[in-house]
């Protein structure tokens, strides 16, 4: 396959057949909180940003490589994280997803809900772990998911904040009892007791990026969580250039290599992409994450050519047309 697109049409054909409660959503038909809004929102406005193109100025190639926490990765884009309810369509799609990460030299994350000892198996045997834990509404299981993070080894770790009233499916609301919003002071210790680089996801708006600041958050992902926690919010790309922190990486609504240079021309270090990771695991397992990473890599760097740029250090707000 040669295109996101294939992949989602084919993914689409294999879990509605296998999972039809949630192919629709999984597979970009439909999807988010309350009617939908912020979920389109996040591919409109993409859509609406338009490149700048610099045929005389072209290059004849494109290092997409990038520097986070000190590592260097082939491309600045990577999985979002998922939960264990993925494991419908696979057992094992997060060795899968690992495999793939490892043999492109990109980070690998999970999310919530996971099983500790499972995440320490595969901490183990693949590289450049970030795992991102919920605010539990237990202060036990909250502190028992930090502890155990803190414990093995990671390339960061990081906290959904925007998941603190669940996360919604049309009008269902879904771990609005686990869930609960946290006291600054509690993810300040988390931040300062945390071996590795921490990271806050849901950044969208300048107060919440200031006591990010303030806690000392090592890097921020701009993210409305795919749309799924709050009708009639900005896009996580509209969101983007408003928020000023070193290491800011974004996620929501990401479905090409040029979407992707245009979040790194708002400040991105790096993006996100989730349901087009489920797509490529879904129609040929760690292989099909593999395409997936690659298509993402080459349209990032035709494009990249075609901007008049071949490093990412060159990539500003000069290559939009505005």
């Amino acid at each position: 396959m040669t295109s996101l697109e294939e992949f989602r049409r084919e993914a689409y054909r294999i879990l509605k057949e296998k999972i039809p409660s949630m192919a629709k959503s999984w597979c970009d038909i439909h999807g988010g909180a309350g009617f939908g809004l912020t979920y389109r929102k996040n591919r409109i406005a993409l859509r609406e940003l338009t490149l700048k193109p610099r045929f005389l100025s072209a290059r004849e190639s494109a290092d997409t490589s990038v520097e986070i926490f000190g590592r260097k990765f082939s491309i600045p884009v990577f999985p979002a994280p998922f939960g264990m309810r993925v494991q419908s369509i696979r057992r094992d799609i997060f060795e899968q997803i690992a495999e793939a990460c490892d043999e492109m030299n990109v980070p690998f994350t999970l999310g919530y809900p996971m099983d500790i000892s499972y995440v320490r198996e595969l901490s183990e045997s693949y590289s450049n772990l970030i795992w991102f834990i919920k605010p539990m509404r237990d202060e036990n299981k909250m502190r028992e998911l930090f502890n155990a993070a803190n414990s093995i080894e990671t390339l960061a770790i990081g906290m959904d904040i925007d998941s603190v009233c669940g996360i919604c499916e049309g009008s269902t609301v879904l771990f609005e009892t686990e869930f609960s919003p946290l006291k600054a002071e509690m993810i300040g210790n988390m931040i300062e007791e945390a071996v590795s680089p921490f990271i806050l996801k849901g950044i969208l708006s300048e107060e919440d990026l200031k006591i990010a600041v303030e806690l000392g958050a090592d890097a921020i992902v701009v993210s409305n969580h795919g749309g799924t926690i709050l009708d009639s919010i900005p896009a996580s790309i509209e969101a983007l250039p408003r928020l000023d922190h070193p290491l800011k990486m974004v996620d929501g609504g990401f479905r090409s290599g040029v979407d992707v240079l245009k979040a790194l021309a708002l400040g991105a270090r790096a993006v996100l992409i989730g349901r087009p990771i489920l797509w490529g695991a879904t129609v040929r397992g760690k292989e099909g994450v593999v395409e997936v990473l690659r298509i993402f890599e080459r349209e990032l760097k035709r494009a990249m050519k075609l901007t008049g740029v071949s490093r990412i250090e060159e990539i500003d707000e000069e290559i939009l047309w505005k």
